[in-house]
């Protein structure tokens, strides 16, 4: 396979070993032939922008135990990838490393056990029990086949997220045939290939390291023997050479002054602190821009403006407690778009301001109310349309001058469904009717009584059909995300799922069942809309399907794109069309 122009290389980052990261990035950069564009899985990252959400593994042994296999869902899917963990050392080209794979295989790895490895240790660098297990350590260096059939399928980032460790990690994901097998001189394992004759190109610390702290290491390891290993002194080299070049690139970006902005000492702090990560020694910042495109963007942002409207009371006590004034995400709205957040009351006061108003929550009727009155553009927030199944919502939907988005669908780019999520279930056949009804909150939203609604829908649905109806009430989210999960009761021998304008409806969907909704609802296109037709509801392609859930994909955004401006370009351009 021949060079691509840029090679990208992921690397799995755990604070604890940051020194070990930089020198990782700068020994593959030094040895380079072509340029090599350096991911670092920041684990928290990954979970704020809502890519990784399953939780933390208690006894794993770094933070990046599961995030090296969203490697190709970062890649959209597309390309070569390399993935390697921190604790390497890259003394030859990845080039030569990437033009070893072939594109009938799906992933490359070093199958050590072959080599005479196994584990001298009992304890990793936690302090944990080292186990022993078939292709332990094979994952520790990859080269991924991005756009494969078995990787694009079974590495989406729902699998990711919900696999087991041992699918992940012994990969149960590809058939053997299109496993790839490298040399050990690519993930050379220090201390346990001396007898093998090779030259190490990517020397891999195992068994610990020069740049661990004596508090890092576990007692009963013994500092000499954590510290003092294979190749440590050639590390020592490359980190000194790595902080002579880290001190001239740090002295570049100290240099790099913003211009004075009208803004408060907050938000001139938010710019320069995003600036400061953003920005590298050549002026290139990572979205793309030159530093002068950069500050034009930050200077553009006073000419936006959206009106966000909260209000403390409507907090919780934990909130106010940690000294929480606003809604966060409305907060977090104002500041990625421009413009200011306050009370209802000030908005009150002040009719001659024509902002749109932005609010979170479908409790807040009175506003929405007086947007329709008084023709003033609004921006709804709320849950997203899926992506929720965690402790935390990760996704949030945002709609201007509707509650959910019900317009035409548009051809769009498959990117930002294909990396957050997947879709590759078929319409399954069931015998029970699943009613989902509105929360109490959207009733009164609606100006209808739950209570009235349900006895007038059960009495409909018995008209046209003798089927058992299983009814869903809407429980705590805490409860909801856990026990009877909306996925579970879905795969119990449902036939069609009947709600209002609950987003029920498109993770029914997404699971292969088909709904009938009979209020507003961004699935409505894909659905029956009378309970008429609960015998034989109607059921779209799996292409319909896919292609709602690209369109609502660009309608919703985690709180890391919704603060830093992502979202707010991504709707401008949206409702512009």
């Amino acid at each position: 396979m021949a060079n691509p122009k840029v090679i990208h290389v992921f690397i799995g980052y755990d604070p604890r070993e940051d020194a070990a990261a930089q020198v990782c990035k700068y020994s593959l950069q030094k040895h380079a032939t072509v340029p090599v564009k350096v991911h670092m899985l920041h684990l928290k990252k990954l979970e704020d922008d809502g890519i990784l959400w399953r939780p933390r593994e208690k006894n794993a042994s770094t933070q990046f135990t599961y995030s090296r296999f969203l490697v190709p869902s970062l890649m959209n899917f597309q390309g070569t990838a390399v993935f390697c963990d921190c604790d390497f050392l890259w003394i030859d080209d990845v080039a030569k490393l990437v033009a070893e794979a072939k594109p009938h295989k799906g992933v490359y790895v070093v199958p050590h056990e072959r080599y005479g490895y196994k584990p001298k240790t009992n304890t990793k660098m936690d302090g944990k029990a080292q186990t022993f297990y078939p292709k332990k350590n094979w994952s520790s260096m990859m080269v991924f086949n991005c756009g494969h059939p078995r990787v694009r399928t079974n590495l989406t980032r729902k699998h990711v997220n919900q696999e087991s460790m041992q699918y992940l990690h012994r990969l149960e994901w590809v058939n053997k045939k299109d496993i790839g097998y490298l040399t050990p001189e690519w993930n050379w394992l220090s201390g346990y290939y001396e007898e093998i004759d090779m030259r190490p190109k990517a020397i891999h610390y195992t068994d610990g390291g020069p740049w661990f702290d004596d508090k890092d290491i576990p007692e009963e390891m013994g500092i000499d023997s954590w510290r003092e290993v294979d190749y440590g002194e050639l590390w020592l080299e490359y980190k000194k050479e790595w902080t002579l070049a880290d001190k001239d690139q740090k002295r570049e970006i100290r240099n790099v002054e913003l211009p004075a902005l009208t803004y408060s000492d907050a938000h001139k702090k938010y710019f320069q602190d995003l600036e400061n990560i953003l920005l590298d020694p050549n002026n290139i910042y990572e979205l793309g821009s030159t530093l002068d495109q950069f500050i034009k963007d930050i200077k553009a942002h006073k000419t936006r403006g959206v009106v966000g409207v909260s209000d403390m009371e409507e907090l919780s006590e934990l909130l106010k407690k940690k000294g929480f004034k606003w809604d966060r995400l409305v907060d977090a709205f104002v500041k990625g778009a421009g413009g200011i957040i306050c009370d209802w009351k000030t908005v009150l006061d002040n009719p001659k301001d024509k902002r749109p108003l932005a609010f979170r929550g479908i409790s807040k009727r009175h506003i929405h109310q007086y947007c329709v009155e008084n023709s003033r553009d609004y921006y709804f927030i709320d849950t997203g349309y899926f992506g929720n199944q965690g402790k935390n919502k990760l996704w949030h939907r945002i709609t201007l001058n509707d509650l959910q988005y019900c317009g035409e669908l548009r051809d769009v780019s498959s990117d930002r469904f294909d990396k957050a999520f997947g879709y590759t279930n078929k319409f399954k056949t069931g015998s029970k009717i699943l009613l989902c009804p509105p929360s109490d909150k959207a009733m009164k939203f609606y100006k209808e009584d739950l209570d009235t609604w349900m006895e007038k829908t059960l009495a409909e649905i018995k008209k046209h059909t003798d089927r058992e109806v299983v009814i869903r009430l809407k429980a705590p989210r805490k409860q909801r995300v856990y026990v009877n999960t909306i996925q579970e009761a879905l795969n119990d021998d449902i036939h069609c799922l009947v709600t209002y304008n609950s987003i029920a409806a498109i993770e029914a969907l997404m699971e292969g069942v088909p709904a009938i909704v009979l209020g507003q609802n961004a699935a409505s296109s894909l659905c029956s809309n009378s309970l008429s037709k609960i015998e034989s509801p109607y059921k779209p392609s799996e292409d319909q399907v896919y292609y709602l859930l690209c369109n609502l994909a660009y309608c919703m955004f985690t709180q890391g794109e919704i603060l830093d401006g992502r979202a707010w370009h991504l709707l401008e351009e949206w409702y512009s069309k």
